[in-house]
């Protein structure tokens, strides 16, 4: 009977041995079946446009301005990291100098990129730009689209003629320096202009057409033009090819102002006038006369008077007559005094040149063969806004011509940096003991625990039994040991450690 006693505990402690080894390869199972998941969260999307049109100028004052609207996926929990750079494909950057917008819900932000942040100019051409920002809460950099703007080069209104003052008179076939100027607004955004950039052709219209091409400027704009070699009165058309920074250029003139002459000298120039001295506060009538030279035509062309008192005298500018002679009638002049100098200026014609004679106040009569009256000429002043007979300036149309770069394609998007972090899953989640199995595993662990609990229960029987009988037995029945009390009791009062160890020994 002992020794069947003995067998039944030790199939009652293999058999919980088993179960304790099958719990433990079932509970790794569990967690990995209860591990938590991540889920992606939304990055943040960064936008960047045009503020005010894509089409500039060079040089001018309205420069390109970005705008950059970024849409966060959490809201900010810091304050750093309020800057938007944008890139140009040159490599010039612009940022924000101003704090961005905020929407109410602090999840979108608009910035204002002016470019303006940077000293260099954005070039002539057509150009794209993207804009990047750096997310400090999570450390993603989202990049934006791209966006395209065209550079216009800068205008060019052009100024051309002799660099001798403004001389409208030249000599057949001679070289001569003339100029080139920029006469556009100047602007203090733009660079002075390199001419030496550039190439320059001018063509003379008149009696024929002569063209001087290709001509290289130096670096003050002058150059070297040959003159046309047939006397004649001529239009100017003056282009230039433009630079890196300025649109090409053109001068017109109309009125055929530029005279290409022989330069010779008149044969004599003679005055005669009625008082032979003249009087202050009386008119003078004066009998003018351009000699040819020899062989030469009869001069045409323009002339005036002038009276070297204080202040000084002088008429506009006369007409020639047809046949080299002029009869004139000058209106009182109030201050005339001795030693006063009197000048007539000849402007020249395509035979002859400008020249200059001098007269005294006290001059021969006019001669009893001219007859008729002279023409009334009116004598000004400095001081009384009389008309300086200067020579006739051209009258000049400027037009300025701008190129432009081809219209640019938008690049294509980039896309955004993106990242993940954890999400918190929908529902309550596991805690304390079962946290480690995962929510599925709550029923079957309370199943679990009670195996335990009853095959520890048996194990602690046999165990008990085996002790109890080491010596002689009281006097109770086996029967009332198989149902003592206490047995199952002492052992339902154990630690779960104790009760779930699969490899609990006991000490015999």
């Amino acid at each position: 009977m002992q020794m069947k006693r003995i067998w039944q505990a030790l199939a009652w402690g293999g058999l919980s041995l088993l179960l304790m080894m099958t719990l433990a390869g079932f509970q790794p199972a569990a967690r990995v079946h209860a591990a938590p998941r991540h889920a992606s969260v939304t990055s943040d999307t960064l936008t960047l446009s045009m503020a005010n049109g894509t089409t500039f100028t060079y040089g001018s004052s309205t420069t390109p301005t970005f705008t950059a609207v970024l849409q966060l996926a959490k809201v900010f929990t810091t304050n750093r990291g309020w800057t938007v750079i944008v890139t140009l494909d040159d490599g010039q950057t612009f940022s924000n100098v101003s704090p961005p917008t905020s929407s109410q819900d602090q999840l979108t932000y608009t910035f204002t990129i002016p470019s303006t942040t940077n000293s260099t100019l954005i070039p002539p051409g057509t150009h794209t730009a993207y804009a990047t920002f750096d997310n400090w809460d999570t450390g993603i950099t989202s990049t934006s689209n791209q966006v395209s703007l065209t550079m216009n080069k800068a205008p060019l209104s052009l100024g051309c003629g002799s660099t001798n003052g403004a001389a409208l008179m030249f000599k057949a076939g001679s070289s001569e320096q003339f100029g080139l100027t920029n006469t556009a607004a100047a602007s203090s955004f733009a660079p002075p202009i390199d001419w030496t950039q550039g190439t320059t052709s001018i063509t003379f219209t008149g009696p024929a057409t002569f063209t001087d091409s290709n001509l290289i400027p130096d670096s003050s704009g002058h150059l070297n033009v040959m003159m046309p070699p047939q006397p004649g009165k001529y239009n100017i058309d003056c282009t230039f090819s433009g630079t890196q920074y300025y649109a090409p250029g053109e001068m017109q003139t109309t009125q055929f102002n530029t005279i290409v002459s022989q330069m010779l000298s008149l044969g004599a120039m003679q005055l005669y006038t009625n008082p032979t001295t003249m009087v202050s506060g009386k008119s003078t009538e004066m009998y003018l006369v351009f000699q040819a030279a020899s062989g030469a035509p009869t001069p045409t062309g323009q002339f005036e008077v002038s009276i070297y008192t204080n202040p000084m005298y002088y008429t506009q500018a006369i007409t020639v007559g047809s046949n080299g002679t002029n009869l004139i009638t000058l209106a009182p002049i109030s201050n005339l005094a001795s030693g006063s100098a009197l000048w007539v200026q000849y402007y020249g014609d395509t035979t002859y040149a400008n020249q200059s004679f001098k007269f005294t106040l006290t001059n021969p009569a006019i001669p009893s063969s001219v007859t008729g009256s002279g023409s009334s000429v009116s004598a000004g002043t400095g001081g009384t806004g009389g008309t300086v007979a200067n020579s006739p300036k051209p009258t000049t149309t400027p037009q300025a011509t701008t190129t432009t770069g081809p219209t640019g394609t938008p690049g294509a998007s980039s896309t955004a940096n993106t990242g993940t972090q954890p999400s918190t899953a929908s529902g309550k989640p596991p805690s304390g003991l079962f946290a480690a199995f995962g929510p599925a595993a709550g029923a079957a662990m309370w199943i679990v625990i009670i195996l335990c609990v009853a095959l520890a229960s048996g194990v602690g029987y046999g165990v008990y039994y085996w002790l109890s009988h080491r010596t002689p037995m009281a006097s109770a029945s086996v029967g009332q040991a198989d149902n003592a009390t206490g047995v199952s009791s002492q052992w339902n009062t154990s630690s779960l450690d104790e009760q779930t160890a699969p490899r609990r020994r006991i000490d015999y």
